[in-house]
């Protein structure tokens, strides 16, 4: 049978190379990396949960996981709805500017919150109280800054078209997994030792690789003309996602507050089987 000739100005054959660099390519080569990258941070979040409370008492899991949940809600107020605006104005904008604000900003808000909360912590649940120390003080703030980090140059990973960095960084943090056992003498603050090296560790390799990408004689900037615009496009979306967030990151505080850290314990395990599943 005859093959048909191609039309006029349209190549017969296209070569492997060229296939690759098509937009849908890009397209499901990114969401393959993004899909595993989910798998990663949902299966090492249960296996850590499990390694804890296997080398930890469930007192000490438990005000661990009512912890864990302060960090999550700090970082999620923190980060201002920017994470939207990046996805969204990053393919055309000035990345390096964007990627700067956006960091400059969540990190600014993160201490801020992270202090406030510590502040009140005590005078809201008797059983975060002891975090109002200074070392505690300290260590919680720290903590919840090198996540918030971490997370949002996840966010700046997926907008720059960075998925491979992105699966590698969250394949770093499954240090903490081991960090479990090399902490576990300290019993209540092993488990936040394992997160705040791991989370350290994570957010040295992020802002090297975000670093890398500006380049060497790179300087920090702060653009408001973005801020402006980033906060007019997702200020819905942000205060939806606080609305949907809260009761979840609010649950461990309440129930630790409420019955005691062995439930906290519980009720954090099994949410971390259910995000498995």
């Amino acid at each position: 049978r005859r093959r048909m000739a191609a039309p006029m100005g349209v190549r017969e054959h296209i070569s492997p190379h060229e296939i690759s660099r098509s937009p849908k390519d890009r397209f499901l080569h990114g969401s393959f990396y993004i899909s595993v990258t989910r798998l990663v941070i949902v299966g090492s979040g249960f296996i850590f949960w499990i390694v804890a409370a296997r080398y930890y008492s469930i007192e000490s899991t438990g005000l661990a996981s009512a912890l864990d949940s302060a960090f999550g809600l700090v970082t999620l107020i923190s980060r201002l709805g920017l994470d939207y605006s990046a996805i969204r104005f990053i393919p055309t904008a000035d990345r390096t500017r964007v990627g700067d604000t956006v960091i400059l900003v969540t990190t600014a808000t993160c201490l801020l919150v992270g202090t406030i909360f510590v502040l009140i912590a005590g005078f809201v649940s008797e059983g975060l109280a002891e975090i109002r120390g200074l070392s505690h003080t300290v260590l919680f703030v720290g903590v919840a800054l090198v996540e918030s980090l971490v997370l949002i140059t996840g966010v700046l990973f997926i907008a720059m078209r960075m998925p491979r960095t992105y699966l590698v960084q969250n394949a770093i943090m499954c240090v903490r997994i081991p960090m479990l056992i090399v902490f576990a003498e300290y019993d209540d603050l092993g488990i936040i030792y394992a997160f705040g090296f791991a989370y350290l560790v994570t957010s040295a390799f992020s802002i090297a690789m975000i670093g890398r990408r500006a380049g060497k004689n790179h300087r920090l900037h702060l653009d408001t003309e973005f801020l402006s615009k980033a906060f007019h496009f997702s200020f819905w979306n942000y205060l939806s996602t606080l609305l949907t967030s809260l009761p979840v990151l609010l649950l461990p505080i309440i129930i630790l507050e409420v019955s005691g850290s062995p439930d906290a314990a519980r009720f954090y395990i099994c949410l971390a089987i259910s995000n498995m599943l």
